[in-house]
């Protein structure tokens, strides 16, 4: 990604699924190893556990992350796919940081964008990683 997107910019926002395996599963939410991200051992004070968990079908209006198969069909121990499909997406702002963000993750993100899916309200805007960030 770029640094240069601009409140207002109308983007397609994908991500191409990737392997990973379900850690758990509640009534509302399917958890996953995160494919793209490590524990970041030098951060204070967070504690990430290297696992994200994606809200089941009628819970999801805010998330753009997907399954495949579907979060309903899966159990504790499956491997499934998790990404982004195609999305048009609106950024709404940038946030840019120096040095990067410490989140308990690795790559530390150098900044976020803000983008409200397309035929979303306001209350759904989501916070994108933009690439470029460091590893400590």
């Amino acid at each position: 990604m770029s640094h240069d997107y601009r409140p207002g910019d109308v983007l397609l926002l994908e991500c191409p699924f990737t392997e990973t395996a379900v850690t758990g599963v509640t009534r509302y939410y399917v958890s996953v190893r995160w494919p793209w991200l490590e524990v970041d051992p030098q951060a204070e004070n967070i504690r990430w556990n290297g696992q994200r968990a994606l809200p089941t079908p009628s819970d999801r209006e805010w998330e753009i992350f997907r399954t495949e198969p579907a979060e309903t069909a899966l159990k504790p121990g499956d491997t499934c796919l998790v990404g982004i499909p195609a999305t048009v997406v609106h950024v709404q702002a940038v946030h840019r940081f120096d040095p990067p963000l410490v989140t308990g993750m690795l790559p530390r993100p150098a900044s976020y964008v803000e983008v409200l899916r397309q035929g979303c309200e306001l209350l759904s805007v989501y916070c994108v990683e933009v690439s470029n960030g460091e590893r400590e």
